[in-house]
């Protein structure tokens, strides 16, 4: 699952508040609900409340309040009421609601709290009192003008953003055959047949137009986390061949990520004397995984312009930083450096070559961490620089220093965090 305010499901538009529906699946870990409105001048407050059930006499249990306020300096109540009594109240006084302004309220739901981030901030954690599955009813009360009310649930995880152009999908004998004229980033999806066209329905049910020429053959065939293809200039269609890899060869402490456990593996001809092998690669277990820090690995293929690397993972609630390397591993040189530093609230960036460290870069806008938040960090290798994303929003830029990108095929990973996966494509 990757972490998409995009493509969510049952939305519903300009609600009229109080407003008050069930919510159509259970919200197990990983859901998101996303509100977006607009606080009034005279609003003194509002809320949203995660209920079970909708009666109001006896009321409902109430397993999260969220409830800003605005009156003198601001805050936001946090609360659970069971049995028509609430319990004690967890008060946010630095609260990023404003009266005349627009918000966007991102609740993720985690196996043992709920995670607020309010327009694109992390803003507070509320651990659970009340099971997550008990709850069936969205409730918005107060002085607030909702747009749009959105989920995401996480039996269906958001694709990444997908661009198609100039390209062209054969089927032949039960293997898909691709010949492509620009990049196409990843996609997860199956070939199906919808009002008399032929569609991509991705495994989160949602239709990708396909722009392009294709022949879709007789039956749908699955594509499978086709990755980043840039700069192919082949115009015959070529071989797409696939291999599972078994989990085995997952190490205690160091691997290589192409042998550890990929969801599946493609290897795309330029032609008959070249391959060049496409992989997204999900290391499992994650159980394991948060025990075995430092965490190294192999890249299943060097970094270079279009690579991804995403690594999922928790803050521990006392934790004053973590590290992310990107090394070229026969050098040991460190082309990024990613030290986010929670006890001063610095992300530091850096690059170590020729055994030496080279001056630090600290400006953000906004620190993205805190103490027991998940996270998920996205990695992206431009031609000319490293660009971060933190939960889905837009961290830094990192010129690149060691200019050989095709040297850089390490990963490693340490620090005051409980690492839960990590990717790349």
């Amino acid at each position: 699952m990757m972490l998409s305010l995009n493509n969510l499901q049952n939305i519903i538009y300009n609600p009229t508040i109080p407003y008050v529906s069930t919510i159509s699946e259970q919200l197990e870990p990983g859901s998101l609900v996303v509100i977006r409105g607009h606080v009034p001048s005279d609003s003194d407050r509002f809320q949203v409340d995660f209920q079970c059930g909708n009666s109001t006499k006896p009321r409902a249990d109430v397993a999260f309040h969220f409830n800003p306020r605005f009156k003198r300096s601001g805050c936001i109540v946090c609360n659970t009421l069971v049995n028509e009594k609430w319990g004690w109240e967890e008060i946010t006084y630095d609260t990023p609601f404003r009266r005349e302004k627009s918000f966007e309220i991102v609740v993720m739901v985690l196996k043992d709290k709920f995670q607020v981030a309010v327009n694109g901030k992390h803003t507070l954690l509320y651990v659970h009192r009340i099971s997550p599955e008990n709850i069936d009813t969205l409730g918005i009360y107060g002085q607030v003008n909702v747009h749009s009310v959105g989920f995401r649930f996480s039996s269906v995880s958001a694709p990444p953003h997908v661009t198609l152009s100039r390209w062209k999908l054969f089927v032949d004998q039960g293997l898909p055959v691709l010949s492509v004229g620009s990049r196409i980033s990843m996609v997860l999806a199956k070939q199906t047949t919808l009002a008399g066209q032929d569609v991509f329905v991705s495994q989160w049910g949602i239709s990708l137009a396909l722009e392009g020429e294709y022949s879709p053959g007789s039956t749908a065939q699955e594509l499978v986390a086709l990755g980043l293809l840039s700069d192919v200039q082949s115009t015959s269609a070529s071989p797409v061949g696939l291999t599972q890899i078994n989990q085995d060869n997952l190490s205690h402490r160091e691997g290589d990520i192409s042998k550890s456990v990929p969801k599946t593996v493609y290897t795309k001809s330029r032609d008959p004397t070249a391959n060049h092998t496409l992989t997204c690669t999900k290391i499992l277990p994650t159980n394991c995984l948060s025990k075995t820090l430092p965490f190294e690995a192999r890249l299943n293929s060097p970094m270079g312009p279009g690579r991804t690397v995403v690594i999922k993972g928790e803050v521990k609630t006392n934790a004053k930083g973590f590290n992310v390397d990107l090394l070229a591993g026969k050098s040991k040189d460190i082309a990024l450096h990613l030290n986010p530093r929670l006890n001063m609230k610095a992300f530091v960036r850096n690059s170590f070559l020729q055994e030496s460290w080279g001056e630090e870069e600290r400006n953000i806008t906004c620190f993205p961490f805190s103490p027991g938040m998940y996270f998920e960090m996205i990695i992206y290798c431009d031609v000319r620089e490293f660009k971060v994303a933190v939960n889905g929003v837009h961290s830094l830029e990192y010129k690149h220093r060691y200019r050989e990108l095709g040297r850089i095929d390490m990963l490693a990973i340490d620090g005051d965090i409980h690492l839960l996966e990590v990717r790349s494509w």
